[in-house]
């Protein structure tokens, strides 16, 4: 597919189906083959007991063009597999009933990364050549006690341990090889109470841990290997909620949050490379919100879904390499307000159709917040027919999308260089396929 880039805002005003200068110069675009496979085996082992075996395999291959000339063509083909095992037990502790479960989870992934010159969309001459290895391993056990007939009690914990291994093929500027080891356990606990067959109330503390991904870890220096100054970030997370339903037909979920993040991983870009994002630390944000949900089923025929969320996302402490000072700013990228509505036909012959509106609320593009992106709402339709055939159901579909022709950014570039902030959206445009699923059985 290409690339048309980010533009400047009078570019997408004036003009929202323009492409940057240079990513026509540069042929910017990409390519990308994927092949999947994974499978799922749950093996009983006596009254209560289970063991399930979890496992996948992805085999990809991508190619794209930036538009800059050093390092500006990517080659990359990954392999990664990994899968798991748990054992579940339900039976007794202290006299109430317990669920324990305890497992393993194991994941490899192995990229060949090479990086050339960009030539006017001619690939160039070879910049970098490295074998990326990353292995991760996770431990965990979580125990459910029902400490009454209405509340049950639920704590865990998890070991995670991530090693990225960087071997330098191109060694024509150094050795740039290295091993990275980053390992965190993060502990949970949640209790939960029915307070009546209808009603039910929960709160959640827990802690997590993510690393960078080998993209995140690109060396902003233009050297080879990791960016040895790179963190993973750490959040403490503390959520309550009520849950419950009115008749059979309604449904309802609300819950409040807040998360504390250490090292939040923020992108930017830099002069030399744009339209490349590079990853820094932010020192510490916090993210507090609240998430509401309304599901509804009127009659047989007809369902409706409401669905709200209120985030204010900040940063607690961030001064940034250059001594910029953006604590209090509201972190780039995130919106503070969205709602989402769907209504839902479906026909006992097969017929079928839904409209759905999404509101987007206003977001920055940069850690300074100078620059922002106005919200925007968008109106989908859908319509299509279910159709049995012995053991196999087609469904054919037909849909529009932004169905009132809304102008909007689909993407914002975040701390872009040069204020190549915008990636305006599609208008109304109109699709239709069909979708098979055989029953085996």
């Amino acid at each position: 597919s290409n690339d048309p880039g980010g533009i400047n805002l009078a570019q997408a005003q004036s003009d929202p189906r323009s492409a940057r200068d240079r990513n026509l110069s540069f042929d910017g675009g990409e390519a990308l083959e994927q092949t999947r496979l994974g499978f799922i085996y749950s093996l009983p082992m006596g009254e209560g007991s289970e063991l399930q075996v979890r496992n996948y395999y992805v085999s990809r291959d991508f190619s794209n063009r930036l538009p800059f000339f050093g390092g500006g063509s990517v080659d990359l083909q990954r392999f990664f597999a990994g899968g798991g095992i748990s054992y579940t037990h339900e039976g007794s502790l202290g006299g109430r009933p317990n669920r324990v479960v305890v497992g393993l989870d194991y994941d490899d992934q192995n990229d060949h990364r090479r990086r050339f010159n960009n030539n006017m969309g001619m690939l160039g001459a070879l910049t970098l050549d490295q074998d990326e290895l990353v292995t991760s391993t996770g431990l965990f056990v979580q125990d459910e006690l029902s400490i009454s007939d209405n509340v049950q009690l639920s704590f865990g914990l998890r070991f995670d341990e991530v090693e990225f291994d960087v071997g330098d093929r191109f060694l024509g500027n150094g050795d740039d090889s290295g091993v990275r080891r980053l390992d965190d356990v993060s502990p949970m606990i949640a209790l939960l109470a029915n307070l009546s067959p209808e009603v039910t109330v929960y709160g959640t503390y827990s802690t997590s841990f993510e690393t960078p991904t080998t993209t995140e870890f690109a060396n902003p220096s233009g050297a080879g290997g990791f960016n040895p100054l790179l963190e993973p970030q750490a959040a403490t997370n503390l959520e309550i909620g009520l849950r419950g339903g009115v008749g059979n037909r309604t449904r309802y979920e609300l819950a409040v949050f807040d998360i504390d993040v250490e090292d939040e991983l923020i992108p930017y870009e830099i002069p030399g490379s744009p339209g490349r994002d590079f990853f820094a630390n932010a020192g510490r944000s916090n993210r507090t919100g609240l998430e509401a949900t309304l599901s509804s089923q009127p009659t047989d025929r007809i369902g409706i879904t409401l669905s709200y969320t209120y985030a204010d996302f900040a940063f607690a402490d961030f001064v940034d390499d250059n001594g910029n000072d953006f604590s209090g700013n509201r972190i780039p990228g995130t919106v503070e307000q969205l709602l989402f509505a769907e209504l839902s036909y479906r026909h006992p012959a097969g017929w079928f159709g839904a409209l759905d509106a999404l509101h987007v609320g206003d977001q920055f593009a940069n850690n300074a917040n100078t620059v922002s992106d106005d919200a925007y709402t968008l109106a989908n339709l859908r319509l299509g027919f279910d159709a049995s055939r012995g053991g196999a159901t087609f469904s054919p579909f037909v849909g529009v999308n932004n169905v009132f022709d809304q102008r909007y950014n689909s993407n914002i570039r975040l701390n872009a260089f040069g204020g190549r902030f915008y990636e305006p959206g599609p208008g109304r445009n109109v699709y239709a396929g069909v979708s098979v699923n055989f029953d085996l059985r």
